[in-house]
């Protein structure tokens, strides 16, 4: 007997989609996965591009009370365009699932949402990016309408709790957008606070795993920085499941990393030095594993290659902190050159004409790279990471600016060689030999300051960036002590 012609459903969870059966589409789980005591891996994002115009302005039937055209309208977009690309590369279902089934049951995170889309709508198209009021106003009313529904809670009750501590990451994404890292930071400090009292959704705490990484760049002491409980990550040992278990774990030795290399007390390093060594060691043999494990789009993707460079930059972080001298960083050209060799496959991959999008929630390349065009001295490999963090980084990645530290690094590079650097100039000596003499210790410039009021970006009509950064270069004197420079008039 004939089977009956049906329409195939590809919108289903993974998990129901890999059994092979109806999957009932409830989010963020599924009724079919944990009725039955299954893992539910939640859905995948559709990418973005997929929807046209017409269907992601399309207003649906209204299912939120109190909500205008303009509302629906945004709520629209940040669900059909805005969410799957915050997903970032593991496509998690916190964005297209928790926060839209959030924004439909609570006011703060409703406004909060309609503040992201507007905001990530118009970034980059005109406006100053950095904290300056839009010209509607309307991102802005949105934000200080969920701060209230925040604050008229007073004391949440346990149920909840979870949806607080979702607008706190809704807050911090606002805060990335308009660039401003004091308030981001006070959210994240909120947030994980909450999360250390009561949270035990392992979604949101993978969220807040990868939200402590900001802090340790862009926060001067670091003592004011609630910790975040290692439990429920991921052993760096394995075995990993997926690779957002592996870029869990990873988060995790991230940061400590930054706070051994940010450490002041040098004679108390060496034994937590060696144990996060061992722990990246142990995370490197449960990848390679992993590795063996996975068809090769998983392992020339982006994501994993991505994981490779922080796994290097780690090791350097946590072998170099014992180490004042900048000459140090020399002990890893292989290191440097082997992340200039994966951002160029990255690159390679993304040559079918995709751009990367102008904002991404999550830490990408560009301060990766960064750090390479900042702290390896060799000319030829410090000028392709540039050109790399200008094709494969978004346009912002958290507070992370890529025309700014363009600019930082150009600078650095220019005063560390003594030379001035044009397109041309760039090209022609991205070729030069990689054995070249390096510059001394007392050329090389130990760390950057920008004056705040000097680093807003203002984009051009055509999309430029324009405007000039005033920097204050912290210099080695002849003493082995550290002057700071200012740079421009």
């Amino acid at each position: 007997m004939a089977r009956k012609a049906h329409q195939k459903v590809r919108t289903g969870c993974i998990t129901c989609k890999a059994r092979r059966v109806k999957c009932d589409e409830t989010h963020p789980r599924c009724i079919k996965c944990t009725s039955t005591g299954r893992e539910c891996d939640g859905y995948r994002a559709p990418p973005p591009g997929s929807f046209s115009w017409d269907e992601l302005l399309y207003i649906q039937p209204c299912t939120v009370p109190d909500a205008d055209r303009t509302e629906l309208r945004s709520l629209a977009f940040f669900r059909e365009a805005v969410a799957p690309v915050l997903s970032g590369p593991l496509g998690r279902s916190f964005w297209t699932g928790l926060v839209n089934q959030a924004a439909h049951q609570e006011p703060a995170a409703r406004h909060a949402a309609v503040a992201i889309s507007a905001l990530y709508e118009q970034f980059g198209q005109g406006a100053w990016e950095s904290v300056a009021p839009y010209r509607d106003g309307f991102a802005i009313q949105h934000y200080n309408r969920a701060i209230k529904s925040v604050i008229n809670l007073q004391e949440p009750k346990s149920g909840q709790l979870d949806s607080v501590i979702i607008v706190c990451v809704l807050f911090d994404c606002i805060e990335f957008l308009r660039g401003n890292t004091e308030a981001a930071v006070q959210h994240y400090r909120y947030g994980i606070r909450l999360l250390n009292s009561t949270c035990r959704n392992t979604e949101l705490l993978a969220i807040f795993r990868h939200l402590s990484i900001f802090p340790l760049f862009f926060v001067s002491d670091l003592s004011t920085l609630p910790p975040l409980s290692a439990a429920g990550c991921p052993s760096p040992a394995g075995p990993f499941r997926s690779l957002a278990q592996a870029q869990e774990s990873m988060d995790w030795l991230t940061c400590q990393g930054l706070k051994l290399a940010r450490e002041r007390n040098r004679q108390s390093l060496v034994q937590v030095q060696k144990q996060i060594d061992r722990s990246l060691n142990a995370w490197s043999s449960a990848m390679a594993k992993f590795k063996a494990e996975q068809d090769s789009a998983v392992v020339k993707g982006a994501l994993y290659r991505m994981l490779e460079v922080r796994w290097l930059l780690c090791k350097m972080w946590v072998n170099a902190c014992t180490d004042q001298n900048e000459t140090t960083y020399d002990k890893y050209m292989d290191n440097f050159e082997r992340i200039v060799e994966i951002s160029q496959q990255v690159q390679s991959s993304a040559s079918d004409g995709s751009s990367p999008p102008r904002f991404a929630f999550e830490m990408g390349f560009a301060p990766l790279l960064y750090f390479v065009v900042i702290k390896c001295r060799n000319l030829s490999l410090r000028l392709k990471a540039l050109s790399l963090m200008k094709t494969i980084s978004c346009p912002r990645e958290m507070l992370w600016d890529s025309d700014v530290m363009t600019r930082i690094g150009l600078q650095i590079i220019e005063k560390e060689h003594g030379i001035k650097l044009t397109p041309g100039r760039i090209a022609e000596l991205k070729r030069t030999d990689k054995y070249a003499p390096l510059p001394p210790e007392d050329c090389r410039i130990r760390d950057s300051v920008p004056e705040e009021e000097d680093m807003r970006v203002k984009s051009n009509s055509d999309g430029a960036n324009s405007g000039k950064s005033r920097l204050s270069f912290h210099c080695p004197t002849a003493g082995n002590e550290v002057e700071a420079i200012r740079d421009g008039p």
